[in-house]
């Protein structure tokens, strides 16, 4: 599955919220807490729909690059049963916009892979607009 957003920044100024753990929590809808665990891995705390919520943790691993383009990739295995790999690229564009393209790679079973594109699709959409939210107000300086 791929996702595509248009930010009205530049790429370094969204870049950060992608490699950067605690600005990917602090705008992401449903994870709410991070630990540390190593150089470059971490624990995610998540909780899914606040009608009937559902807390659970997993380790992800994050690796990043500048060269030749600015990317992050999120490695994690959630209950068991779902292996996912998220990679995000950046691209500048004219204006001092930027385009992101998100790679999610999702095995697991056919309708738990199908609930997660579809979760995906529904989160990630309101996590460019927060990131989208997020800059602007750190533009106004607020």
């Amino acid at each position: 599955m791929e996702l595509k957003h248009q930010f009205n920044y530049p790429a370094d100024k969204v870049f950060p919220y992608f490699a950067k753990v605690e600005n990917f929590i602090s705008v992401h809808p449903i994870l709410f807490k991070s630990k540390q665990l190593g150089a470059h891995t971490h624990l995610f705390y998540e909780k899914t729909h606040p009608l009937l919520p559902f807390y659970f943790t997993y380790v992800v691993e994050i690796k990043e690059s500048l060269l030749p383009q600015k990317e992050v990739v999120m490695y994690s295995k959630i209950l068991v049963l779902v292996k996912l790999t998220l990679t995000f690229y950046f691209t500048d564009k004219e204006n001092n916009t930027s385009e992101l393209r998100e790679v999610v790679d999702i095995k697991a079973p056919f309708l738990i892979k199908q609930l997660f594109i579809k979760v995906f699709k529904s989160v990630h959409t309101q996590l460019f607009i927060k990131i989208e939210e997020a800059l602007a107000l750190a533009q106004k300086g607020v």
